[in-house]
């Protein structure tokens, strides 16, 4: 016994015949994610030894707001400080990000300062 107004099977809806293109702007999770990620890159800065932060070379505004957040405590003001980082990472370009990166993971896996560079291999010897 078939009841009203029930139907027999799931309502099939036609697909735009244009193609979708992707969207342009990144979603509200990426951009969570990307911010969550930059907050712990803050968080690891405010525990390296402060005789190491100045080889990360930070901008000046970032290393205030490393500094300050050392003195905070773990408490909601140290949280808020480094979502502050965060978001003053945002402002930095990707290449620089990347290179900020690299140098801060170099100087956490030695545990000291970081060795110079090799040179572009003219070297009077």
């Amino acid at each position: 016994m078939r009841r009203r107004g029930m139907r027999k099977g799931p309502r099939k809806r036609p697909f735009p015949k244009e193609d979708i293109s992707p969207p342009k702007e990144k979603s509200r999770s990426q951009l969570k994610r990307e911010m969550t990620a930059l907050q712990k890159i803050g968080e690891e800065l405010a525990v390296l030894s402060p005789q190491l932060i100045p080889y990360v070379e930070l901008p000046e505004e970032i290393l205030e707001a490393v500094v300050s957040a050392r003195s905070l405590k773990p408490c909601e003001a140290r949280r808020r400080q480094l979502q502050y980082i965060g978001v003053l990472m945002r402002r930095i370009a990707p290449g620089d990000m990347e290179e900020l990166e690299k140098r801060l993971r170099r100087i956490q896996k030695t545990g000291r300062r970081p060795s110079p560079l090799p040179s572009d291999g003219s070297s009077s010897a």
